[in-house]
């Protein structure tokens, strides 16, 4: 069995420091959010690869249709080859709550939702 610890919202440099603390602690990973207020998850992970060395680490949920399938494989990849293969990838249609609304690419629909989601995957894995 593995354990991952989920880190708070913080800047990429404290996310840094408590990965490396975790790793030190032997935890198996690390993990943030991706919310509109806070840094960009890809930002902090890099910040945390490049001060730890075994631990792994992820996004706790990538919102699919808040980003591009493109920039999601392009960014995902640079963090994965920085890391040495240390990437833990979690993908979801994520939730329509009022803190994205009112964003001019916010899809509400379910099932567009979840298309979104199957084209990332196929990028992702093509």
């Amino acid at each position: 069995m593995k354990f991952g610890v989920a880190l708070p919202y913080l800047s990429a440099r404290e996310i840094a420091e408590l990965a490396a603390l975790a790793e030190e602690h032997a935890w198996d990973g690390a993990f943030v959010g991706d919310a509109i207020w806070t840094v960009d998850p890809i930002v902090s992970l890099t910040a945390a690869a490049m001060r730890t060395q075994r631990i792994r680490l992820g996004v706790m949920v990538v919102p699919v249709p808040l980003r591009k399938p493109w920039k999601i494989a392009s960014e995902s990849a640079a963090l994965d080859n920085l890391s040495g293969g240390r990437l833990t990838l979690a993908l979801a249609t994520g939730a329509v709550w009022m803190g994205w609304q009112g964003f001019p690419d916010e899809v509400t629909d379910t099932k567009q939702r979840a298309e979104m989601l199957d084209e990332t995957i196929d990028i992702l894995t093509g």
